[in-house]
């Protein structure tokens, strides 16, 4: 690896019943490479557990969060989690499904 330089930000989406904990061995070996790494909870998950979830509040906390890896960001996850992004992100902002 290259440490990360010039590396694309990711961001990893859980899916249902779980939270953005679940990604947490791929968050230290991504962060020890040096790439950029958030992991969120979706409304109604881990930290946000009070919160009702919809697709909508879903797409929110995921663009919130590229928006704070600076607008840019590779998107991990189930495809419900990325599927809504992805059709209203500019160009250049990646998915991935697992």
């Amino acid at each position: 690896m290259d440490g990360g330089r010039g590396a694309v930000p990711v961001l990893l989406a859980h899916g249902a019943r779980t939270s953005r904990t679940m990604w947490r061995r791929q968050v230290g070996v991504l962060e020890g490479a040096g790439i950029a790494t958030l992991a969120v909870d979706l409304p109604g998950h881990g930290a946000r557990t009070g919160e009702r979830f919809t697709l909508d509040a879903g797409v929110a906390a995921i663009h919130d969060g590229v928006e704070a890896l600076g607008g840019q960001a590779l998107v991990v996850g189930p495809e419900f989690a990325h599927k809504g992004y992805s059709c209203e992100c500019p160009p250049g902002v990646g998915s991935a499904s697992g």
